[in-house]
Formats: structure tokens, C-alpha cells, sequence
């Protein structure tokens, strides 16, 4: 009696590969009439006449399915499956029992222990050849479902390893439009000073040649008195700007490239993220306000928090506004509990449709139509750091035409990631 067809592409395989089929029972007759029946299907047979025999053989070669016993001598067809059940290496192994006894408790325990089906004797070779193949194809299933299940998790690894280093090209290519912009921002104070120096220079020649040759008039001394007063005052405040320029970039640019944990007062840490980014901010005529104590103080990663303010500063500059444009950016810090701090960024631009609200924060998501308003992973990043980096939460909520709030809540007191054992391969 041949077993029932299947699908081609299945029978192909089968008939490549030959399945391996164990039969255990302590009669030699029935395991005879098995093998027979089973080896003309194509399937690739063994027996064994006892629980031990079968466990070696197991051991030596492992099986696609059992055709089990249950009554033998020493050890049962029970105590086989259940030891086959316990171990990882053959866990997964279908066993079917083929047993002369019929009682309902005897079915139950069979799949207590772990078996796939029962067959009750005398059996009837078909019934046995159509189990067979449908244990033996839901195996097949079974390894075809984990084998692309696999390949899922590795496809997704190198996903999410794949979005980790886009992330990372974000931060740093924000940190590199930060550092040119802050050269160039730089380049102007102190092009100035230079200027009041060499004035200076000039006119203390004068005055030094006037001495040596003996004719130095009040009127020339006077003149470079008042020179000299205001080329000095030109050099002294243009050198006091750009250090305070480098050292509000020096602060930001170590804090983005070195996250750690530091108590720091919030508000005039936005005001220094502000400083830094004043070239990229001097192209766009935005009104900026921060409200809130000088005294609010946090216990965070004051690097997270400014590539939020950058990142949120950058999307309304890019999204929220036309060129050219007059804004006005309030961000507003409050401390509702002394372990909970809210940081809320408004701005009056467009605003967000209300059906992009729910994937504002996935990855690469983005509503701009040139290629160069943005690559869809700004408001991702924000979304990381504030939920993974600093353990807190973030919501927006926005109107067409009036703007959009985004409301950070976040601990007083951030414990450090390494100690929760989170691992951020963009922010570390």
C-alpha cells in the first residue's frame, strides 16, 4: 500500500535526503512487517527490540522520528520518551507510539510524556504510513520555520547594527557641522582683534619713532592714547567672545563624544548649546526663549541632552519654517517633583499632520521632499537618548498651523546605563 502524495518539491527533498526512522517494539515480527513497509516509501529504517537497545542507537545516530512500544522488557516505551523529552539533543525528535493498550489513561500518558501520536494495535498499515508522513511533515515544517526564522534574527541584527552606525554617521555629522560652524564663528572676533593689534603696533611705532628723533608732539601722543584705549578695548572684548565660544564648544563637543553622568545646572547648559550653535542659528532669524530657574539642577547625561537640543532646534529649522522666516522657540524647564524634571520645546511653525503623529519618531520617517531637509533619523535619535539614555519619556503633540510641543519628562537623577546594563552603540 503506497503512502499518500504530496507536494512535489517535498517528495524531491525526501527522496534526496532519506528521512531516518527508528522503530522500537520487543516483537520482531512487527518491527519486520515496519521496516518492509516503511523502506519501500523511501524512508530509511533501524530497529531495536528494547528501551536500552533504542537509547544507543540514538546516541550513535539520531533519528527523524520513533514508531515507540510502550510494553517491553526493563526499560518501557514510557521512560524512552520521557528521557528523550528531557534532553536537548533530542527534544525535538516526533515519537510515535504504537501500543496494544487501548485505555484512555494509557493515550494521556503517552502525550504526557511527550509523544506525538498513538496508534493502537493490532494496527493497520495505512493509518501507520499516513501518520508517519504527517509527523514527518510537520518536521519538516518545523526545521523550515526555524531555519528562516534565523535568518529573520540575522537579517534583523544586521538591521538594527545597520541603523546603530546611520545614527552614529548623525551624531557626528552634527558634531562636524558643529565644529565648522564654531571655526568659522570663531574666525570673526578674532580676525577682529588682529585688526585692533596690528593698529595698534602701527600707531606704537609712531609714537616710538616721534621719541627717538625728539619731536613727539602732545597732539600725536593724545591721538594715540585714544587709539590705543580703543584698539585695546576692540582687542579685549573681541578675545572675551571667541573664549567664549571655545569654551561653550569645548563643554558641548567633549560632552557629545564622552557620555557621562555629571550634576550640571540645566538652563545655562541650554544657553551654552545655544552658543555653539549660533552660526547654524545667525541663517535662521528665530526668536529663542528659555524659561526656567538658574538654579534647576540634574544629575544626567548633559551629552544626550544637548544632541536633543540640537536635534529638536535642527528639525523645527528644517521643517517647522519657511526660509527667511521669523520663529519663536520656547523651551521651558520645570521640576514638578524633586525626582522628576520636564523639559518642554515649543515652536511656532507649521506643525505636524495629525496622521504622521504616531511614526514621528520611527526611523527614517520623514516628511521632507528634498533630499537634503533630512534624512528621517533626527527625531529617532531624540526619541533613543530621552527614553534609553536618560530613562524617560517623551510625547508631541502638535496643531497644523500653530506649531508643535514636544514635552520631555526625565529623573532628577539618571542611574548610569552601564549599572542597568543597557548598551547604546550610537550614544556610547
Amino acid at each position: 500500500m503506497t503512502r499518500s502524495s504530496h507536494d512535489e518539491s517535498d517528495s524531491s527533498a525526501k527522496n534526496q535526503i532519506k528521512e531516518k526512522i527508528l522503530i522500537v517494539d520487543d516483537l520482531p515480527d512487527n518491527v519486520r512487517l515496519l521496516s518492509n513497509t516503511l523502506s519501500k516509501e523511501g524512508y530509511e529504517i533501524r530497529g531495536a527490540i528494547s528501551g536500552a537497545t533504542a537509547m544507543m542507537g540514538i546516541a550513535a545516530d539520531k533519528p527523524d522520528l520513533i514508531l515507540l512500544d510502550i510494553t517491553m522488557p526493563g526499560m518501557d516505551g514510557f521512560e524512552v520518551c520521557k528521557t528523550l523529552k528531557e534532553s536537548i539533543e533530542t527534544a525535538d525528535i516526533p515519537i510515535i507510539f504504537i501500543s496494544a493498550l487501548g485505555e484512555v489513561l494509557d493515550k494521556v500518558k503517552a502525550f504526557e510524556v511527550g509523544g506525538a501520536d498513538y496508534i493502537t494495535k493490532p494496527f493497520k498499515i495505512g493509518e501507520v504510513l499516513a501518520r508517519v508522513n504527517h509527523q514527518l511533515e510537520i518536521s519538516r515544517l518545523r526545521s523550515r520555520l526555524s531555519s528562516q526564522n534565523k535568518k529573520l534574527q540575522e537579517t534583523l541584527k544586521k538591521l538594527r547594527e545597520t541603523q546603530d552606525e546611520l545614527l552614529q554617521s548623525e551624531k557626528m555629522a552634527a558634531l562636524g557641522s558643529l565644529v565648522a560652524g564654531i571655526s568659522h564663528e570663531v574666525n570673526t572676533p578674532m580676525g577682529a582683534a588682529l585688526i585692533g593689534a596690528s593698529t595698534l603696533e602701527k600707531e606704537t611705532k609712531k609714537v616710538f619713532l616721534g621719541l627717538q628723533k625728539n619731536d613727539l608732539k602732545r597732539s600725536t601722543l593724545e591721538k594715540y592714547l585714544r587709539v590705543a584705549t580703543e584698539c585695546s578695548q576692540l582687542v579685549v572684548v573681541n578675545l572675551q567672545r571667541a573664549g567664549e565660544l571655545i569654551q561653550s564648544f569645548k563643554k558641548i563637543s567633549v560632552d557629545q563624544t564622552n557620555l557621562r553622568v555629571r550634576n550640571f545646572a540645566l538652563k545655562p547648559y541650554i544657553q551654552d548649546i545655544l552658543i555653539s550653535l549660533k552660526p547654524t542659528l545667525k541663517r535662521a532669524p528665530h526668536n529663542i526663549h528659555i524659561i526656567g530657574s538658574n538654579d534647576l539642577t540634574i544629575s544626567s547625561y548633559p551629552g544626550a541632552i544637548s544632541q536633543i537640543i540640537t536635534n529638536l532646534l535642527l528639525n523645527s529649522l528644517t521643517h517647522a519654517y519657511a526660509e527667511g522666516e521669523l520663529g519663536n522657540i520656547t523651551i521651558t524647564l520645570s521640576q514638578p517633583t524633586s525626582n522628576q524634571i520636564t523639559l518642554e520645546y515649543q515652536d511656532d511653525g507649521y506643525g505636524i499632520p495629525i496622521a504622521n503623529l504616531p511614526r514621528i519618531f520611527e526611523p527614517f520617517f520623514t516628511t521632507a521632499h528634498h533630499p537634503n531637509q533630512g534624512d528621517g533619523l533626527g527625531l529617532h535619535l531624540v526619541h533613543d537618548l530621552v527614553t534609553q539614555k536618560l530613562q524617560g519619556s517623551i510625547q508631541v503633540a502638535s496643531t497644523l498651523g500653530e506649531g508643535s510641543i514636544f514635552t520631555i519628562t526625565m529623573p532628577s537623577f539618571v542611574q548610569p546605563n552601564e549599572m542597568l546594563g543597557i548598551k547604546l552603540g550610537v550614544t556610547e
